[in-house]
């Protein structure tokens, strides 16, 4: 016969869980979030940076490039982000070769992304 109170009373030891930025995309995408992909309150859960990914897409869906003036201030969830400063702050990255293969590849498929804005003029 199986002992309730035995088995409701068991002392479990503590366990401690890590999630990385990943775990948290892949769960945001496993629920749902995402399927709009202009809606910047969904996408902040989608990236790493949420809040510099989700303001540049916010960006490209409106303006159609990735040319973010460098004062520009993008509106996302009622906050002005400093989308210009971010954008220049990986661009800074990738010049000291900070940034991971994985984020270049991304940044690099917005249309109009450059990595030297004096390039692109």
């Amino acid at each position: 016969m199986i002992d309730e109170q035995k088995i409701l009373n068991w002392p479990f030891q503590p366990v401690e869980h890590a999630y990385t930025s990943k775990d948290s995309i892949l769960y945001a995408l496993g629920v749902g979030l995402g399927r709009d992909p202009l809606d910047a309150a969904q996408l902040r859960f989608l990236f790493e940076e949420q809040d510099g990914f989700a303001a540049l897409v916010q960006f490209v869906a409106r303006e159609g490039h990735a040319r973010v003036p460098g004062a520009h201030k993008e509106l996302v969830d009622g906050d002005n982000y400093r989308l210009g400063g971010w954008v220049q702050e990986r661009r800074k990255d990738y010049s000291k070769g900070r940034l991971l293969p994985e984020r270049i590849d991304l940044l690099e498929a917005f249309p109009g992304w450059v990595w030297d804005v004096l390039e692109a003029v």
